[in-house]
């Protein structure tokens, strides 16, 4: 994403703090140098933020010092940019919602697979803590903040940064609607529902009915979905006709960069055989990712020190990544291992989502659409059904979690090293037979055995990454 795009995201991420009165009005916002610092970007993207907030009536910008909030909520006016900020997110809502509960109980269950017992009765108790008895009830935005930060501390035992920045960015942006104290929202509905799941959901945690607590999280979160996108409805009939914005996630901010996002790309394009033994030339790679030759440059020097590519002075560069055999070059370079260690959380977190969408969009989907997806994968023989089947069903779902799934890809690129180290010879599993099984059970719509499949991948490029990881530990101290 260019810097002209980038200052919108920076826009709307400070307009929700605002909004979600994490800066009230009076308030001063963090520094520019600290702005720039938080997301990892130029002062002049910053500047454009915040120039745009306060011609919208958010802030007021001072010279050399930080902008004051002006936004003020107890004002007509404020009130009326309060409501239209709500109702234009409609549609990213109504994605997130169908988002969570679909993937949230999947989630839920691979989590008490990887926690010990003493990790899980910790969890119950904590859940146990935002029951609502009749003494004591919270107010809304504080009984939200609880529930919450539940959820996030429940999403960081994965050990997954990817997963923890996807959900802390999707709870910031359905924020609103839910923990809104000035607005007549039924608290007493949403909160009285959620105070009766969650001790049943604490209690499942600790039993071996998953089935019962994959229902029960399921219903909490349609509850709490209905109320919501019934409240932003009420929203929308006293506001004008507004175009509706999406969810717009950053997995990982350095992404962001232009050369990176041109490295990425250019990565892809050799992972999917659009390169096969050299590049074009920097002013035909300037071309193609419409960027300049400064951009190209710099993508081409860190491939290079990637041992992605060999550049040669006036000649094209020649790919040499199949020609990597010595697992040492890899190990004796630290931002090589992060970006392994990217892929396996990217990989991860879809394979985790594929489980909880693989009913609900095989179920909705036609026939001759899947024919026809599992016809091209028999005739095409291809060893990677299942990457293209993650494609095939996060681009049947909702166009938010197609949009996860293209920021994930970014990290998935890195499977560039992992293809070339990863001999499936070594390993005692028949993936011809299994593709050819899960084809058919595709066909059949056999979710058990569809995720049953997909377990089995994942613990296998999870161990062997894991093995990657330990080697690398080994090298960092024999050195």
């Amino acid at each position: 994403m260019s810097e002209n795009k980038l200052y919108l995201d920076i826009y709307e991420h400070l307009m929700t703090d605002i909004l979600n009165r994490k800066y009230l009005y009076g308030e001063k916002l963090p520094t520019l140098n600290h702005l720039c610092e938080k997301y990892n970007v130029g002062r002049n993207t910053v500047r454009s933020a915040l120039n745009l907030l306060e011609t919208r009536g958010f802030i007021q910008n001072q010279r050399g010092a930080p902008a004051i909030v002006r936004f003020d909520i107890n004002e007509m006016e404020s009130q009326f940019m309060y409501k239209k900020s709500i109702y234009e997110r409609k549609q990213a809502y109504e994605d997130l919602f169908q988002f969570l509960s679909w993937c949230m109980p999947d989630l839920i269950i691979e989590l008490k697979k990887k926690t010990n017992k003493e990790e899980l009765i910790h969890l119950a108790e904590k859940i146990n803590t935002v029951y609502i008895n009749k003494n004591k009830i919270y107010s809304q935005k504080e009984f939200v903040d609880k529930f919450y930060g539940i959820i996030l501390e429940v999403i960081a035992l994965f050990k997954n940064s990817l997963l923890d920045t996807l959900f802390r960015d999707i709870f910031h942006f359905i924020y609103l609607p839910i923990a809104d104290d000035k607005q007549n929202l039924k608290f007493n509905q949403i909160t009285q529902t959620i105070s009766d799941a969650l001790p049943k959901i604490a209690g499942f945690l600790l039993t071996k009915n998953d089935f019962v607590l994959k229902h029960s999280i399921s219903l909490l979160l349609s509850t709490l979905s209905y109320t919501t996108l019934n409240y932003v409805d009420k929203i929308g009939s006293a506001v004008d006709q507004t175009e509706f914005i999406a969810f717009n996630w950053k997995s990982t901010r350095h992404l962001d960069l232009r050369y990176m996002q041109t490295l990425i790309k250019i990565i892809l394009d050799i992972n999917n055989k659009k390169y096969l033994t050299s590049l074009p030339s920097l002013q035909q790679l300037s071309e193609n990712y419409q960027t300049s030759l400064r951009t190209v440059r710099k993508a081409c020097d860190l491939l290079d020190e990637y041992h992605i590519i060999q550049k040669s002075n006036g000649l094209k560069s020649r790919i040499i990544i199949d020609e990597i055999h010595d697992p040492r070059i890899l190990l004796s370079n630290k931002e090589v291992m992060s970006n392994i260690m990217l892929y396996k959380e990217a990989l991860q977190i879809l394979l985790i989502l594929a489980k909880g969408l693989n009913k609900p969009v095989l179920s909705t989907c036609a026939d001759d659409v899947l024919a026809s997806f599992i016809q091209y994968q028999k005739q095409a023989s291809n060893k990677m059904v299942l990457v293209h089947y993650i494609e095939f069903i996060f681009s049947n779902s909702n166009s938010t979690l197609y949009n996860i799934y293209l920021e994930l890809n970014k990290s998935l690129a890195w499977n560039i090293y992992s293809d070339t180290l990863f001999d499936p010879n070594r390993i005692p599993y028949d993936f011809i037979k299994r593709n050819h099984q899960f084809l058919e059970a595709l066909s059949l719509k056999k979710y058990n055995e569809i995720n049953r499949y997909i377990d089995e991948i994942l613990y296998i490029v999870e161990n062997y990454i894991d093995q990657l990881l330990q080697a690398y530990d080994t090298t960092l101290s024999d050195s």
